[in-house]
């Protein structure tokens, strides 16, 4: 029965799993991952890249130059629908609807062809009249009122809420420094004008931390974290030039440190991150044992492949059909994609101009075709006043 007894007890005693290396080994393979996730960032970015690459080429090459013949186009329509919206009577709702149209395209005419003197010509036509303006500057006049309230605001905008003139510069920065961090409201410290008086009032709002915080938020560097130091040991030890006897690698191992000792001392974690995945890389030596570096690995990881992920979207958000450019997955793909937003954006192109020539010549001609186009404008002119 003992026998029994004991046995059961050894059976259980090794099962027993040690809680540190269980904690590490889950976050090796959260790290893992990780990796995997960058490394996959990666290779989508660069397949963007190599796809914005190829589109703004074809682009120059094709599509350029079928846009400048869409301006021509969209400037003989344009003048095609003046000498309508002149030469026909229009009642006033109908009148202003066409004028807005043309104001339309002369916004984007004016852009595009900048230096077209016929498009200046209509562009200084149909802006706004001199009557609008003076109402412009009727309502942009302040009252007494309005003044004081101003002035009120921009006092408050040069020294803050609850600032006084009568106290220094140092003091005021304090105010703020401890107004951030605490959450305090500004008004509490209007009557301050020396740091002891700060102090007191710091103190009374916040209890009986105040003295001890007050000091802190007066401290402009912060401690670093204890993860912090040990990585940089971990790196320094491996790098430190003392241990070489080779000149070049110890000449070599010199700047490696200069570049560590400016991270460590600016608290830049990034650059002391991307060093230590270097060196474990080239076999140097292994720095992801320690549990509090593996989990500022493990952030630092994820932080790039953010970074990279927001990089790769930016490049798609500049190319056209953002949805069939993501469904991108080789590099041998890329041709036949770009390709075919080339094909979508000139067809797009062709077809706008077909449209606008059609008009010219079907519609614009008298007032009895132009009606029912008109028409349409109108609805989408009250829609806007509505």
């Amino acid at each position: 029965m003992s026998s029994h007894s004991r046995q059961i007890i050894l059976v259980k005693s090794a099962a027993k799993p040690d809680p540190k290396s269980s904690a590490s080994e889950q976050l090796k393979k959260k790290l893992a991952k990780a990796r995997s996730d960058l490394k996959r960032a990666q290779k989508k970015l660069e397949l963007y890249k190599n796809c914005a690459a190829l589109h703004n080429q074809r682009r120059y090459e094709i599509v350029l130059p079928e846009v400048a013949r869409y301006y021509q186009n969209l400037k003989q329509w344009v003048l095609a629908l003046v000498q309508a919206h002149q030469k026909f009577k229009w009642n006033a709702i109908e009148y202003d609807a066409i004028a807005e149209q043309i104001e339309d395209a002369l916004s984007v005419l004016a852009r595009e062809l900048s230096e077209d003197d016929e498009i200046a010509a209509l562009v200084e036509q149909y802006s706004p009249s001199a009557g609008e303006e003076d109402e412009d500057e009727e309502d942009d006049d302040l009252g007494e009122d309005d003044e004081l309230f101003a002035r009120e605001d921009a006092r408050h905008a040069k020294g803050g809420v609850g600032a006084s003139h009568d106290r220094s510069p140092n003091v005021e920065l304090f105010i703020n420094r401890v107004c951030m961090q605490f959450g305090l409201d500004p008004e509490a410290f209007m009557d301050c004008k020396t740091m002891d008086q700060v102090a007191y009032i710091l103190h009374a709002q916040i209890g009986s931390r105040g003295h001890q915080e007050s000091t802190q938020a007066s401290r402009p560097r912060k401690k670093k974290p204890m993860s912090i130091r040990e990585l940089y040991r971990k790196l320094a030890s491996i790098l430190h030039p003392d241990k070489e006897h080779d000149p070049e690698v110890r000449a070599e191992k010199t700047e490696l440190m200069k570049k560590l000792n400016n991270a460590y001392r600016d608290n830049d974690i990034e650059t002391m991150m991307n060093m230590q995945m270097e060196l474990t890389q080239s076999d140097l030596g292994d720095l992801v044992s320690d549990g509090e570096v593996l989990k500022l690995t493990l952030e630092h990881v994820k932080l790039q492949t953010a970074k990279l992920m927001q990089q790769a979207e930016e490049f798609v958000a500049k190319m056209p059909r953002v949805k069939d450019i993501k469904k991108i997955k080789k590099l041998k793909d890329i041709e036949d994609a770009v390709e075919d937003l080339i094909d979508g954006e000139l067809s797009a192109l062709l077809g706008d101009q077909v449209f606008m020539q059609n008009e010219i010549k079907y519609c614009f001609h008298s007032k009895k075709a132009m009606k029912p186009k008109v028409r349409l404008w109108v609805e989408g002119f009250d829609d806007m006043l509505g």
